[in-house]
């Protein structure tokens, strides 16, 4: 049966829609877009895969980080390097704001 029946109650469930997938006439809510045989056809989506430790959710975020250090022709001093020069500058910066 193509028919959403439990909407026949509703104010908006006695439209007469086109599936979407199958391209019959089914009655149901005004904004349904799959009849129901359609819709019990439709296959789940399986759930993604999580990582089964912390230890490999932290080695994926290092090999992350060695791929985008080649990538970017760096090595780890040198970011660390300019990270605390940058931080020395706004530090300067937020001693004279203060002064002024």
């Amino acid at each position: 049966m193509k028919d959403w029946t439990e909407d026949f109650e509703h104010e908006n469930g006695m439209y007469q829609n086109r599936c979407r997938t199958c391209n019959e006439l089914f009655i149901g809510h005004k904004r349904r877009m799959t009849c129901k045989e359609c819709a019990s056809k439709q296959v789940s989506v399986e759930p993604v895969v999580k990582p089964a430790c912390d230890e490999q959710i932290l080695q994926a975020k290092i090999d992350e980080n060695e791929y985008w250090l080649k990538f970017l022709n760096a090595d780890a001093s040198n970011i660390i390097h300019t990270t605390s020069l940058i931080n020395r500058v706004k530090f300067l910066e937020n001693e004279n704001r203060k002064s002024v």
